[in-house]
């Protein structure tokens, strides 16, 4: 379970900072709808870049690596508080009936 959290508190981290970086260098700039694309393609980049996988280390499943790291970086690049949903609706065990 450390290895989750530990993956999930990184994952949170840098899509705050992806958000918070993407707002303070192009805010004054852009205009909002073009912010969230800019957002999701640096999440990508940041995936890519630091080889995150979502499926591969939370869920343990066995998907290819380039899809689970684009999906990493769309999640990541939709900000940090969606990480903490997208981990408590879909990656967080939940116990038995």
């Amino acid at each position: 379970m450390t290895t989750g959290l530990t993956a999930i508190a990184i994952i949170g981290l840098l899509a705050f900072v992806n958000e918070s970086m993407v707002e303070w260098v192009f805010g004054e700039w852009l205009d909002k709808r073009w912010m969230k694309y800019l957002a999701l393609l640096g999440g990508v980049l940041l995936a890519l870049a630091f080889q995150i996988t979502i499926l591969r280390t939370l869920a343990g499943l066995n998907a290819p690596y380039y899809a689970d790291a684009i999906l990493s970086g769309l999640v990541m690049g939709r900000g940090s508080q969606y990480v903490h949903d997208f981990y408590g609706k879909y990656l967080a065990k939940r116990p038995g009936p």
